[in-house]
């Protein structure tokens, strides 16, 4: 499986799928804004798979989770 990594020369240090370019944000928000299933992301992306975008989706949700438990 491949995970989420984070490199300096990379999208800037942003959170992204090992490997590629695609940034876990962009998938993100391409599941819960445009409301596509990990399945219609990974065709549009075609390096990546469905668990690709599981993996990027649950990053973000925790780094949500750790932000928001930091302000509490």
């Amino acid at each position: 499986m491949t995970g989420i990594v984070e490199t300096e020369d990379t999208l800037h240090g942003k959170p992204r799928v090992q490997g590629t370019r695609i940034g876990a944000k962009t998938l993100y928000e391409l599941y819960t804004l445009r409301d596509m299933s990990f399945e219609e992301i990974a065709e549009q992306y075609p390096s990546i798979t469905p668990k690709d975008v599981e993996t990027a989706v649950e990053y973000m949700e925790e780094q949500d989770k750790d932000k928001a438990a930091a302000i509490a």
